[in-house]
């Protein structure tokens, strides 16, 4: 053990919760970096498939699975957060049924697809931790996200606060690109073959 900890090296910095930024992909233009408040990083579980044998019980990791990505934004005015989320509904091919000859009608008859959930609607979702100069030190790309969960937000005479909007991100896998300090990319130990 060389002795070192977090306390006495001073080279040493830990990542902060407070140094990041989220971009929205196609809808940036809308949703701003800075709006958002809050973000949980991509995680996984692993599932796991038991077998018995006698009177054992024999463990073994089974498929992974990408947990969905939490994020709050503050609601503002201009440029209007709730606006663009609700536009996206309709680039995910989302139709009202105004009334019952427009919902069976044969140009109301688009439904949501993947495609036009993650690609046309949302694109590229991409969580970057920053460190205390500015430069990129951990980026997170999340692949094919689509938007599962929106709610916009709680109104309450009796508080001052901004109105949040909470998004909940779906997306089949996510990438961890970790930078050094003098932006070259990390890389990591995956096996060439197995």
């Amino acid at each position: 053990m060389s002795g070192k900890t977090i306390w006495s090296d001073r080279t040493m910095e830990p990542k902060r919760q407070f140094r990041w930024l989220l971009s929205f992909g196609n809808a940036s233009a809308g949703i701003p970096d800075y709006l958002c408040k809050k973000a949980s990083k991509p995680g996984f579980t692993i599932k796991e498939t038991e077998h018995a044998f006698l009177n054992h019980t024999f463990y073994y990791p089974g498929r992974v699975q990408w947990n969905q990505v939490d994020v709050t934004i503050v609601d503002v005015l201009e440029p209007d957060a709730t606006l663009q989320l609700y536009s996206m509904l309709a680039k995910m091919g989302y139709q009202t049924p105004d009334n019952i000859t427009n919902a069976l009608s044969e140009d109301q008859l688009t439904t949501l697809s993947k495609f036009l959930a993650s690609a046309e609607a949302l694109g590229q979702v991409t969580i970057t931790q920053i460190d205390s100069l500015g430069r990129q030190r951990e980026i997170w790309t999340l692949h094919n996200p689509w938007i599962l969960d929106v709610k916009f937000g709680a109104l309450d005479y009796s508080q001052d606060a901004t109105v949040d909007i909470t998004i909940k991100f779906r997306y089949d896998w996510a990438t961890e690109e970790s930078k050094g300090p003098d932006g070259q990319t990390l890389e990591a130990n995956w096996p060439t073959s197995l």
